[in-house]
């Protein structure tokens, strides 16, 4: 779809409302809010009492207006329905498999397992505009959402006044890349706590690996360091010309040897690197910079700070990083574990 690209980047979610959509079981709360929802004569409009009941949220508290308003962007006191479980599905914790099923199902109109083009038409646009509504992501136009649309009957040869099959439209989103990246973007989404557990396991992990290789002394030898292949998996196993490059970025003048303060620097700005490069491109785009700071950090506090513009421009300027395009994962852990001090310590 036509902003794509902008997906390409994992989606942290830290405001309140986020995280409540966030912290939902697919099989628990939010298949109790279709399950409600439906009981209800699957009404298309939410007020705010309605949609804070749906969602569990105390009518009238503050996170309750918060979110509410996130999603009645035209001001009429109504939210749709189809964006607001959309959402929900799409950021609760679940399977994606089984949340493929959820959306489908809230589309099903006629209860076939098939969706005409109308129908593949609204789940589409009811996904993206939910989604953008609550995460602050790029907006789909109505001419990218209905060329997706062409292109989920395209892919199978199917006339637009046929049906599409609950099988057939899983392969599209599975094979077309597109398609693929932006709900596996969504179904990614982590809260600041999760990227710090995964970058805390990770370092806990390397030290163990280091202190195994080193026994106990202030440098470890590069051949026991890679013996068995534990290191590389350690580092989310990259390719073995990006693995070369780490320990390139490591290892001492002697080409033997890597200190503990070396290995600590690089690896950490590996970690953070690794944490959000959920789409494994090994690049990422200047705006997650603040966040790479952040993770980087030996004592963290608060959130990352989101920049932009001049902001953003000084920042990456100051660190010797582009500020437009995007940014290598050896930009990063160059500069990064280069920098005097290094970040983290």
């Amino acid at each position: 779809m036509g902003q794509g690209s902008s997906y390409g980047r994992l989606l942290v979610l830290q405001q309140e409302g986020q995280l409540h959509l966030k912290n939902a079981q697919l099989s628990k709360e939010v298949s109790d809010r279709l399950r409600t929802w439906q009981e209800d004569g699957a009404p298309l409009g939410l007020s705010s009492e309605m949609f804070g009941a749906l969602l569990g949220l105390q009518g009238g508290s503050d996170l309750a207006t918060s979110v509410f308003r996130s999603f009645d962007t035209d001001s009429n006191q109504k939210v749709d329905a189809f964006e607001v479980l959309s959402a929900s599905i799409m950021l609760a914790s679940g399977s994606l498999e089984d949340k493929i099923e959820a959306l489908f199902s809230i589309f099903d109109f006629s209860g076939t397992g098939r969706l005409n083009f109308d129908e593949v038409n609204i789940l589409l646009a009811s996904f993206c505009r939910g989604l953008s509504k609550v995460c602050g992501t790029p907006a789909q136009t109505d001419t990218d959402i209905v060329q997706a649309t062409r292109q989920s009957f395209d892919c199978h040869n199917l006339p637009y006044d046929k049906q599409i099959t609950k099988e057939q439209l899983k392969r599209w989103i599975r094979h077309d890349v597109e398609a693929a990246s932006i709900l596996d973007n969504f179904h990614k989404a982590s809260s600041t706590s999760e990227l710090e557990e995964r970058f805390s396991a990770m370092e806990q992990q390397q030290a163990e690996i280091f202190q195994k290789a080193s026994e106990g002394a202030a440098d470890a030898s590069l051949d026991a360091l890679v013996a068995g292949g534990a290191f590389k998996q350690s580092l989310g196993n990259p390719s073995d010309d990006v693995f070369r490059g780490v320990l390139k970025l490591m290892v001492n003048a002697d080409n033997t040897t890597i200190t503990a303060s070396r290995f600590v620097a690089v690896a950490r700005a590996w970690n953070a690197f690794e944490v959000l490069d959920a789409s494994q491109r090994r690049e990422l785009p200047p705006e997650d910079v603040p966040t790479l700071k952040w993770l980087c950090q030996a004592e963290r506090q608060g959130f990352p700070e989101g920049l932009a513009g001049a902001p953003l421009q000084e920042l990456c300027k100051s660190m010797n990083l582009p500020s437009e395009g995007s940014i290598s994962w050896s930009q990063w852990v160059s500069c990064a574990s280069d920098a005097s001090p290094p970040f983290g310590t």
